[in-house]
């Protein structure tokens, strides 16, 4: 009896996980780092590893995405660099992350957790707006002038 109450409550915690992972509108960070956290505590990843995989890919793309939304307000807030004035030196950039910099950077971060999540297969809701975010922050971020050739 003892094995099959275990094996109940693990069948139970891979199903909680899977509805976080499949359900898109399931977007609570929280909730679905608390269903991965007791998945593994159950071992649902001897059962169903790629639900843990795609679980994780989905937990950091949100955790990504709500990091570049907070970037990009402060981006977006920052005064611009002052322009330089001829014949002045440029004096060297600091190591200070300018809020720019700090954009770029969780910008690709972002950009790497989302292709992952593709990879995985996994959806996120509409209403995270998340091609429009990305897209806000590769404007300020990347200007056109600096922008990548493709």
């Amino acid at each position: 009896t003892e094995l099959k109450d275990s094996l109940a409550v693990r069948y139970q915690k891979q199903s909680d996980l899977a509805e976080h992972v499949n359900n898109k509108e399931r977007v609570d960070v929280n909730a679905l780092g608390d269903a991965l956290s007791n998945a593994r505590e159950y071992g649902v990843q001897v059962w169903n590893e790629p639900l843990l995989l795609a679980a994780e890919a989905k937990l950091d793309a949100l955790q990504r995405l709500a990091e570049l939304k907070a970037a990009l307000e402060a981006a977006a807030a920052a005064p611009p660099p002052p322009a330089p004035v001829e014949g002045e030196e440029v004096p060297e950039e600091g190591e200070e992350e300018t809020p720019l910099k700090a954009l770029a950077r969780i910008l690709e971060a972002t950009e790497v957790s989302l292709k992952k999540l593709e990879e995985k297969k996994v959806l996120l809701s509409p209403d995270l707006n998340v091609t429009e975010t990305v897209e806000k922050a590769v404007a300020l971020a990347r200007p056109p002038e600096a922008a990548p050739e493709t």
